[in-house]
């Protein structure tokens, strides 16, 4: 009986640990997103009613020339299936100030692509 329950959570942790594996290139997290949905989140809307539309962002970033602008990150695939980042820029007080969205330069469908606007 020893051995069959060691047995049972030998294969609990291998399973539990397939789940918590580091994204790949080829898995990396890309929401379903849509353009009406993106233009949904809007200038002056807080952190979390943003989050609430988009999700949990795919990275936050604080660039050092711009302390004052936090960057939230989320990856969407376009109609062409081109890997896209969508980004919400964040002020102090945590209120939306613009939005972007532009190419993921690291996506393979984008490498070759000829124009990067």
């Amino acid at each position: 009986m020893k051995k069959l329950i060691a047995y049972v959570v030998l294969l609990a942790l291998m399973n539990y640990l397939q789940g918590c594996a580091a994204p790949t290139a080829t898995s990396e997290r890309y929401r379903l997103l849509s353009e009406p949905v993106m233009e949904s989140v809007k200038a002056g809307m807080s952190q979390a009613e943003a989050w609430r539309i988009l999700g949990e962002p795919w990275n936050t970033t604080v660039y050092p020339l711009k302390p004052n602008e936090t960057y939230q990150n989320w990856k969407w695939r376009n109609f062409l299936d081109e890997g896209m980042l969508f980004a919400i820029v964040l002020d102090k007080d945590n209120r939306v100030i613009r939005t972007e969205t532009w190419r993921d330069i690291h996506d393979a469908k984008n490498i070759s692509a000829s124009s990067w606007n």
